[in-house]
């Protein structure tokens, strides 16, 4: 069975994609539980706070289900937990989200309070994240880190840490031929390979005053690392 259509993303590579019917019963489930979780209610620039679609985070959470169940996971830059919690409720129980925005992780723990979920919780800048503490605690990081426009080789930062602790990296990142090249060398300095399981096209809404279109198009890489 393909993916659904009318979906509020699309899929570039690759063109087509079967889903099973318990994938897709799965995927219905995740789109209408992330659609209970806020969005960021004041986005900070600095840190290029963004929301992804319910569905293209349910797609991503299909395509990434033998990484994440019954794993322990970390979801690297958090936000208000549209990763985080759909992951505790359909796949681990054992999940940590780590921000460095306290007003946004308060903002998950009224969500996760509301829904009946717990995860763990870390109120801290990526430049801190002590990798050696972490190493073999956790299998699976899944980020959507800052793309890098506010904070120049942010997203490289995010990048080497988790490939630092983690056995399996899956993190978004903004399709280009020199940001390709660029994650392919960090990680094989990590000595880990990297595979790209999605290229996906969306649509951001105008979220700051720099925007200058309400709609502003995306594409981005969904990319696996591993050892």
């Amino acid at each position: 069975m393909s993916i659904p259509n009318n979906l509020q993303f699309e899929l570039q590579y690759p063109r087509k994609l079967d889903f099973s019917g318990s994938d897709l019963r799965l995927f219905d489930e995740i789109r209408s539980f992330v659609n209970q979780i806020a969005t960021f209610k004041v986005p900070n620039i600095r840190s290029e706070q963004y929301s992804l679609p319910s569905d293209l985070i349910s797609f991503i959470l299909i395509l990434a289900k033998k990484d994440l169940t019954n794993r322990n996971i970390v979801d690297l830059g958090c936000g208000t937990g549209r990763f985080t919690l759909p992951i505790s409720k359909f796949f681990s129980k054992r999940v940590i989200g780590v921000d460095n925005d306290i007003s946004v992780l308060d903002q998950l723990r009224t969500t996760m309070k509301k829904l009946n979920l717990h995860v763990d919780l870390l109120n801290t800048a990526i430049e801190f994240v002590e990798a050696s503490n972490w190493k073999y605690l956790f299998r699976t990081t899944i980020m959507n880190p800052p793309f890098g426009t506010q904070r120049r080789g942010i997203d490289q930062v995010f990048l080497r840490k988790s490939l630092s602790y983690s056995e399996v990296v899956l993190s978004l990142h903004k399709t280009s031929i020199s940001s390709r090249s660029l994650w392919k060398r960090i990680a094989s300095s990590h000595k880990k390979t990297s595979t790209i399981l999605a290229t996906i096209e969306f649509s951001l809404p105008r979220t700051f005053k720099f925007h200058n279109r309400d709609q502003h198009k995306v594409q981005v890489d969904l990319v696996r690392f591993s050892k």
